[in-house]
């Protein structure tokens, strides 16, 4: 990625608006193994939990580290993530999820309907900042086998598989979260999820670092060997870091608007 193209992401819709040839070098370049991706962030994050969290600063790396039962798509539909299917019954009073069977912690241990039920219950119900309101009417979860999670409710709540992603229900390891102080556990700054990308390091006011996990539950991902999350809190500071080749990517939450028209013009900049 550090010989490649630089790229600012500053709108959901996809258009490529640098040289023509960015176009072309988009649509040739195929996917392929090794390294380095760096981003940027604005502030040191005050944890990188993602189930008791909203800020952009503590998901853009957290969400990285750690997967949701399910995933959206550009068009916001759900797609499988640690869950592989599911089915709604009783009229939206019953989600009934369906678990891979092939993912573990990156400390090794397995993945299980345990963490699931955990999570929700005694996490995202109590200290998720929105996804405890979508669980106020939860009444239980139950678990008949290691890869089946029944979430049952005493009122139907229609969004539950939109809000089952990593940004607002990432699944944590009980393990390693069960009898402890949950917003103070150490994990919440060396993170233990089942993600793409493993926790290396994090060097407060400068970076967070993450490598590649070897053992991610689908096959043949991800192809970067690391990921380097930049905390720069300055939004021009950025912006030149950008153009110096110090970073590879912003999103739009941290870019800012005015610049797009000029960085637009500038080769080796795609901007999406």
């Amino acid at each position: 990625m550090r010989k490649g193209m630089t790229l600012a992401l500053v709108a959901l819709a996809v258009a490529v608006l640098g040289a023509a040839g960015g176009r072309a070098w988009a649509q040739a370049e195929q996917p392929r193994y090794g390294g380095t991706l760096i981003l940027t962030i604005g502030s040191n994050p005050p944890t990188l939990n993602p189930a008791i969290t909203t800020g952009v600063d503590e998901l853009t790396p957290a969400c990285k580290m750690f997967n949701g039962l399910t995933w959206l798509d550009r068009n916001f539909t759900p797609q499988p993530e640690l869950a592989e299917s599911w089915k709604v019954t009783d009229g939206g009073l019953r989600v009934t999820f369906a678990l891979r069977k092939n993912v573990r912690w990156h400390d090794g241990k397995p993945f299980t309907a345990a963490d699931v039920k955990f999570t929700l219950e005694q996490v995202l119900a109590k200290f998720h900042p929105r996804t405890k309101n979508a669980l106020a009417n939860l009444k239980g979860v139950e678990t008949p086998d290691p890869y089946t999670v029944m979430v049952n409710f005493s009122k139907p709540y229609g969004p539950l598989l939109q809000q089952m992603n990593c940004q607002e229900a990432a699944i944590l390891p009980r393990h390693l979260y069960e009898g402890t102080d949950i917003l103070n556990n150490p994990r919440n700054r060396e993170p233990i999820g089942t993600g793409p990308f493993k926790f290396q390091e994090w060097v407060s006011g400068s970076h967070i670092g993450m490598v590649r996990n070897d053992d991610y539950w689908r096959e043949g991902r991800p192809y970067l060997d690391k990921m380097i999350v930049k905390i720069v809190p300055d939004p021009m500071a950025r912006i030149l870091a950008l153009e110096a080749g110090e970073i590879d990517y912003i999103q739009t939450f941290y870019l800012l608007k005015q610049e797009v028209a000029r960085l637009a013009k500038k080769p080796g900049i795609q901007i999406n």
